[in-house]
């Protein structure tokens, strides 16, 4: 899997996927309505924060048994659906790994974010799951750039 270049700070979402290379993730036609979507996709990912306050839900048996270097690449910005990624997190036998459910909380600068993969993962859930998707992907080996780093356990 490529990832796509940490970007500069005066480069933009669009500089990084162009309109040519949306049309090759996604595959879709090129029409009004494509456009539209890829623009409206552009403008929201532009309009979040830098740096982007995250979150994660995993699951441990035992609160020593984390491990920050193992948390994982895929986060969220909202903080509306946590019932849906919670469950997501008990109900999944490949992400499920314990009894106990942990949040996180962090920062992350927009340049250790894979914005094709986010792209990848806004795609399909917007468009094939009508979900209003809040995922981000940050680039492999990015939790050192994690800022305000906290945990606790959820209930």
């Amino acid at each position: 899997m490529k990832y796509l270049k940490y970007f500069n700070v005066n480069e933009s979402i669009s500089d990084i996927i162009s309109y040519d290379k949306f049309l090759t993730i996604t595959e879709m036609d090129d029409i009004p309505e494509t456009k539209d979507f890829y623009n409206n996709t552009i403008k929201l990912f532009e309009s979040l924060p830098d740096p982007l306050k995250v979150y994660r839900f995993i699951m441990v048996d035992d609160i020593n048994d984390i491990r920050l270097d193992e948390i994982g690449t895929s986060w969220t910005w909202s903080t509306e659906n946590w019932d849906d990624l919670i469950n997501s997190v008990i109900y999944d036998d490949e992400v499920k790994s314990g009894d106990i459910i942990i949040k996180f909380e962090a920062e992350i600068d927009k340049k250790y974010i894979s914005w094709k993969e986010t792209m990848n993962k806004y795609i399909t859930q917007c468009l094939y799951h009508d979900i209003e998707e809040s995922e981000i992907v940050i680039l492999p080996k990015s939790y050192k750039y994690l800022k305000k780093l906290k945990w606790e356990e959820y209930d």
